[in-house]
């Protein structure tokens, strides 16, 4: 990642039992791909690997609605005082047709 951005942006696509997440700080050719279990072992690897690129400064979290499959995420997250925003999948498919 850019040692400079200023924003770094975070998107979390949900599953039934994984969620992928995209990081993306201005830079497309430096994108992060990971994929977690979509369970508390798969939380606390998302919140390991936060804390080992920038304990979150910066970051900005965007999570897709999908159904009930990120509450549990969401409850985490919030447990863990992390901010984020929720998305409706419909603005997210819409916005790349």
């Amino acid at each position: 990642m850019k040692a400079n951005a200023s924003i770094t942006y975070v998107g979390i696509d949900m599953a039934k039992n994984k969620f992928d997440i995209c990081i993306y700080d201005g830079d497309f050719s430096n994108c992060i791909y990971e994929t977690y279990s979509n369970n508390d072992d798969g939380f606390s690897q998302l919140l390991s690997y936060f804390n080992s690129i920038n304990h979150l400064v910066g970051f900005r979290i965007g999570v897709e609605a999908t159904s009930t499959y990120m509450i549990e995420l969401q409850k985490f997250l919030d447990s863990q005082k992390i901010r984020y925003i929720l998305i409706k999948s419909i603005l997210c498919t819409n916005n790349l047709i």
